[in-house]
């Protein structure tokens, strides 16, 4: 019972670390230009995102000046 205990609580850690890590990948939000941007999230419609100093921002996160 115990033996079955630790299995299952190492699966679970292992498991979350992998989603930890798949889910740091997935945001790396790094571009060169606006398509990069589209390229990486397609759910977003055209002409809310801008590359700005090598990120992807939403067009409403950008402090224009």
């Amino acid at each position: 019972m115990a033996g079955t205990l630790k299995c299952v609580y190492i699966m679970i850690l292992i498991y979350s670390l992998c989603f930890l890590v798949a889910g740091g990948i997935k945001f790396n939000g790094e571009c060169r230009n606006i398509n990069d941007c589209y390229r990486k999230y397609t759910l977003v419609p055209y002409g809310y995102m801008r590359c700005i100093r090598g990120y992807c921002k939403l067009q409403r996160d950008v402090k224009f000046l």
